[in-house]
């Protein structure tokens, strides 16, 4: 939505969803210390296979140049290697340029480090919204309570860093977007530092602010995909961090239900790196016991109102 919005900007240049974090600087216990040669060329075809956006095509004629840069880097840490897919990607005529994977937002914390001038545009959207949208997909694989838990996980974190990055990030609701486009929008580009001009909102019937609307940007539409039973489990998981913009209740249980769901994948991952398999399963497993039944429990009351 906002990538057509800046790419009609002549001094932004927007670029397609690397996901380098969560594939690649996620995994790099998996991949081992990059001073090994074997290590380093994981990471190679891990990044040039498995992260950038394959539907972006000026990434698949730069494929080439970047491993090129990426064979020349002296000092072949992961810093320097998302600097150089960065560089690759970026034009030289642009002054800001914009990375916009949302799974980044589970390392910003290193973002926020190794880039010490950058700025960070949080935008919230109502999660039943979000999940609709990805059950819409035709790729969709993921299971509608665990993308509640992320994104109530995910907004947990942005929330707390509005307090420890100060005036380095904003926040944006997706809705005040859709609803006042050009004061919300305006209010992203001063944030950055970029011109705005009203121009800019025309953005076409192909892009995902759509069709129907002032300046060609619709009013917000819900994409109802979920049954009764799914729309309650969402609410129940996130109903803590979704209240305090408004979106569903008081969320009284959330942060057990969540509690326990992170609980279980971390004694899970404790259980790989350490080898204690029989006892950290049977922890883990009645961790999840636990989750799924405060789950079970929530939609049986949900079905007798």
């Amino acid at each position: 939505m906002l990538r057509d919005v800046f790419s009609k900007s002549p001094e932004i240049n927007v670029l397609p969803e690397t996901a380098f974090y969560s594939r690649i600087w996620a995994a790099r216990k998996y991949m081992g210390h990059l001073g090994r040669d074997i290590s380093r060329k994981k990471l190679v075809w891990h990044l040039l296979n498995d992260c950038v956006d394959s539907k972006f095509q000026e990434f698949q004629r730069k494929k080439k140049s970047l491993e090129c840069e990426l064979i020349k880097l002296e000092s072949f840490d992961h810093i320097s290697v998302f600097n150089a897919v960065l560089n690759t990607l970026s034009s030289d005529n642009h002054k800001f340029v914009v990375e916009k994977t949302p799974q980044h937002i589970f390392f910003i914390k290193e973002l926020s480090i190794w880039y010490p001038d950058a700025k960070f545009i949080y935008i919230v959207r109502n999660p039943v919204d979000v999940i609709s949208s990805y059950i819409g997909r035709a790729d969709f694989s993921k299971n509608h309570k665990k993308i509640a838990v992320e994104w109530s996980e995910g907004n947990r974190i942005a929330s707390l860093c509005m307090n420890t990055l100060g005036d380095r990030i904003i926040n944006v609701k997706y809705e005040d977007i859709i609803e006042s486009p050009s004061s919300s929008i305006k209010k992203i580009f001063q944030f950055i530092g970029a011109d705005f001009e009203e121009a800019y909102l025309n953005v076409g019937n192909n892009s995902s602010f759509s069709q129907k609307g002032v300046n060609g940007i619709a009013k917000l539409r819900r994409n109802f995909l979920l049954t009764d039973k799914q729309l309650s489990q969402v609410e129940y998981i996130v109903s803590e961090v979704a209240s305090r913009y408004q979106y569903v209740g008081n969320g009284k249980k959330m942060a057990c239900v969540t509690a326990h769901y992170y609980a279980y994948i971390r004694i899970m991952k404790l259980v790989c790196l350490l080898g204690i398999r029989p006892l950290g399963s049977m922890v883990g497993l009645g961790i999840k016991q636990r989750y799924e039944k405060s789950m079970r429990g929530h939609s049986e009351n949900g079905n007798n109102k």
